[in-house]
């Protein structure tokens, strides 16, 4: 009777905290998990798989848990993407993970837990556009799951961002801009504020500027904004700007070094200075609004406005000729004869 030695297999946890499974000395598979329960199932299954004498396949497209493929997505953007939006990232799947456990298996994740996971966000009282943007993040991941063959389908193909009220953005008039600029007692975020205004800068985008992004160029200084790692858009450098900054121009390091490594500080001091100048219900974003505004005022073309603003598509920016209506209705009624 011939006598089938089976290898002597066993289930090991790396440093990395990552499960293998040695099949006989010297070669191992990773289990692709750091989920110990996970990972004892998927090794009694090569036990078993090793008894019928079956070849011994690790098959991550049928166990890769949304926690790990959270992890593995994250780092992968993280090499080309903002941090802001890799903080998005890992913010919309840590929350589709706490929902779900984070073992679940993403090839059994179905559109109606999409569903039962977006109601469970409003519930939670969280505002439409943070749904939104969860809903757009967690898209994006689960259609790199397909292309890396983890997945199928989609579960997320077909799910709809919430409609939102047609609200047009907040902008400041020059009065509110004035009593903002006057309840700064600091310079460096005097300084801070007004290139936010004279950029129409995101907040990340101008809290980690960086003197090596004013550039000259045939006698006309620009600014180099980097919306990621690997993406940057060109704007002219404001007269008044340059002479605000560059007493104190360096070659290298940060602009702001206050607020470089927290962009978020930046919202706390806006809010700050302008609960002290009075004014309720004006975010740091509304300075972008209220540059983009001005502009338009100012006869600038809508499509030039689009690419200072760093919009994909005009259609993004059309939304302010909504408030230039607006003005023109206000100077119209103006007229008394």
């Amino acid at each position: 009777m011939n006598v089938i030695k089976l290898p002597v297999m066993r289930l090991y946890k790396r440093n990395n905290g990552a499960y293998y499974v040695e099949i006989r000395r010297g070669q191992s598979k990773s289990l692709k998990t750091k989920d110990k329960l996970l990972a004892q199932r998927l090794f009694k299954q090569i036990e078993k798989e090793a008894l019928l004498g079956r070849l011994i396949q690790v098959d991550r497209k049928a166990h890769i848990s949304i926690e790990d493929f959270s992890n593995e997505y994250v780092a992968h953007r993280e090499k080309n993407k903002a941090s802001n939006t890799t903080r998005l990232d890992q913010e919309a799947l840590d929350k589709f993970a706490d929902f779900l456990g984070g073992t679940t298996l993403i090839n059994v994740i179905s559109r109606k837990q999409c569903d039962e996971f977006i109601n469970h966000l409003r519930k939670n009282a969280l505002k439409p556009t943070t749904i939104n943007i969860a809903i757009r993040h967690l898209k994006a991941a689960f259609k790199k799951a397909v292309e890396w063959e983890y997945i199928d389908k989609t579960p997320w193909e077909y799910v709809k961002q919430l409609k939102l009220k047609d609200t047009l953005p907040r902008e400041c008039n020059k009065q509110e801009i004035e009593g903002l600029l006057s309840a700064i007692s600091i310079q460096e975020d005097r300084e801070l504020i007004l290139t936010y205004l004279y950029t129409a800068g995101r907040r990340t985008e101008i809290a980690r500027l960086q003197w090596q992004d004013f550039r000259e160029n045939h006698g006309e200084w620009m600014i180099h904004v980097r919306e990621s790692k690997t993406k940057t858009r060109i704007i002219p450098l404001a007269k008044y700007l340059k002479e605000l900054l560059f007493y104190r121009k360096k070659h290298i390091g940060p602009v702001f070094p206050s607020c470089y490594d927290h962009p978020k500080e930046v919202s706390k001091k806006f809010r700050k200075y302008a609960d002290k100048a009075g004014l309720k219900n004006v975010k740091l974003h509304d300075m972008r609004h209220t540059s983009a505004t001005f502009m338009l005022l100012k006869g600038v073309p809508l499509k030039i406005v689009s690419e200072i603003l760093g919009h994909t598509t005009i259609k993004t920016t059309e939304i302010y000729t909504k408030l230039i209506a607006e003005h023109l209705r206000d100077a119209i009624n103006t007229l008394t004869f």
